[in-house]
């Protein structure tokens, strides 16, 4: 259901002009250096997996509203920071920036074996991405939606890919952070 609804909110936010509130200039590459995150831990979110709670399931109220101009730049700021980290080659502070629920759906049918592989990536001495290989943010739009929820449309640039990224966006106890995730590539 919460799907449904953001996929509908999706495609009239893409329809309507893009309400870009932040003074941001774009495009812009985060910087690598930048990338001083918290990393997630993968040895609570296994014992999560492993035990697993019902989680509430949560919805826009039914009436959406823009977000205001510091919701929209609260947002913005933690989708600059996770790219940052993935421009940086730092996974673990890169996922920070999602929900738990996020990562818990994203995990395989093995999650030891999925965790394994991002532990393993993310104990090499990681390269910084080359400066023609680091994402770049070309535009940020945002979407109506309810108390404690944001919707964001993000383009961005991945070597020579672009794509048009929307994500819901719940407002936790330790700030905005990523929920979910739609990704369109543009030709």
């Amino acid at each position: 259901m919460r799907r449904m609804i953001f996929l509908a909110l999706l495609t009239l936010t893409w329809l309507a002009t893009a309400h870009q509130v932040n003074a941001q200039e774009y495009p812009q590459t985060p910087d690598p250096a930048t990338c001083d995150a918290e990393p997630i831990d993968i040895g609570a979110l296994l014992d999560r997996v492993a035990t697993p709670s019902p989680s509430p399931s949560t919805t826009p109220e039914p009436t959406p509203r823009m977000p205001t101009a510091e919701e929209f730049d609260a947002m913005t700021e933690v989708v600059i920071a996770s790219v940052a980290c993935t421009n940086a080659n730092q996974p673990l502070r890169s996922l920070s920036f999602f929900t738990d629920d996020y990562l818990l759906n994203r995990i395989s049918d093995e999650p030891a074996v999925t965790l394994g592989h991002l532990e393993a990536a993310s104990s090499r001495m990681p390269d910084v991405a080359a400066v023609e290989d680091r994402v770049t943010i070309e535009a940020f739009g945002a979407g109506p939606a309810g108390e404690g929820f944001g919707y964001l449309e993000v383009k961005t640039l991945g070597g020579e890919e672009s794509s048009l990224s929307s994500l819901l966006m719940v407002s936790t106890d330790t700030g905005w952070k990523i929920d979910d995730v739609v990704v369109a590539i543009i030709d």
